[in-house]
């Protein structure tokens, strides 16, 4: 990823990492972020979803709207491998959440984030963002 582009174009205040500790071994890209954010003055806030139940609980969800409503933080990139499910499904608790976005609304946004139906799992979990 370039982040230097991603950082003059959009002025991103944080990065965050929604991959897991185990996903951090994959690649070398771990310790070129880490060196890339500190050399830049970007805040980084490790918020890991698991890759296999992406789903955030209650915790997660509670840190990121956190981060969300901190305007220091402010602009902020989601980070994820490939940046559809863990980072929609997190933008959809934020819609619903912060925005005061409906059900329909968010799953709208899932879908267009993720570029494909979504699962079952996936309307339950955004249906219940709303309780």
């Amino acid at each position: 990823m370039d982040y230097t582009r991603l950082l003059y174009k959009y002025h991103i205040g944080t990065i965050v990492n929604v991959r897991s500790a185990s996903e951090h071994r994959e690649k070398n890209w771990y310790n070129e972020e880490i060196t890339w954010v500190r050399n830049n003055g970007v805040n980084y806030v490790e918020l890991p979803i698991e890759k296999a139940n992406y789903l955030p609980d209650k915790r997660t969800q509670d840190q990121f709207l956190a981060i969300m409503a901190d305007k220091a933080n402010l602009p902020v990139l989601l980070h994820d491998s490939n940046g559809r499910k863990r980072v929609s499904i997190l933008a959809a608790v934020w819609a619903v959440k912060a925005r005061g976005n409906t059900v329909a609304e968010a799953i709208e946004l899932v879908r267009g984030i993720k570029e494909q139906p979504l699962l079952e799992a996936e309307n339950k979990f955004i249906t219940q963002l709303a309780n």
